[in-house]
């Protein structure tokens, strides 16, 4: 879903789009301050040190999958019990069985 109307008519004037580039940079740092606080650096550095792959890699989501699977593998080794994943259609089928069951 294109959310461009949210930008419709903000490049009419200069004050219009200053507005905008004011929005544009709060939401940017709101970004950055909520990296902070869940310390996503640090964590994105220790799964990609674990996985073995590019810490640019990691930050841009990139290897998420791969982490994603040496991490499954560590848990299995170590005898934990780990859920199967569902696929898109089987989580669809079950949200929309939990909202229509009476």
């Amino acid at each position: 879903m294109s959310q461009s109307w949210l930008c419709a008519g903000r490049y009419e004037t200069s004050d219009k789009l200053m507005s905008l580039v004011k929005h544009a940079e709060s939401d940017a740092w709101l970004a950055l301050g909520l990296c902070f606080y869940l310390n996503v650096l640090p964590l994105t550095r220790q799964l990609s040190n674990l996985s073995g792959s590019s810490w640019s890699k990691a930050l841009q989501g990139q290897r998420a999958q791969r982490i994603e699977m040496l991490l499954l593998h560590e848990f299995h080794e170590q005898k934990f019990m780990l859920p199967d994943k569902l696929s898109i259609k089987v989580r669809t089928a079950v949200s929309l069985y939990s909202v229509l069951r009476p």
